[in-house]
């Protein structure tokens, strides 16, 4: 690929990865240990408040 395409390419890949931050929805991920090893602004709600959680999720 030529220097301008992979720079497109790149910009492209970091807009996404924004994405999460940038939802209005909560977005919590967890690695297998249930460990949460991302958040989003809107998830901090969640997260500090459980019981504003609307699904019960049983583990």
């Amino acid at each position: 690929m030529k220097n301008n395409e992979i720079k497109v390419q790149n910009d492209s890949l970091a807009k996404m990865a924004l994405f999460p931050a940038h939802n209005p929805n909560p977005v919590i991920e967890l690695d297998f240990n249930y460990k949460v090893i991302y958040f989003n602004d809107s998830a901090k709600l969640v997260l500090v408040n459980p019981q504003l959680m609307m699904i019960k999720i049983d583990i």
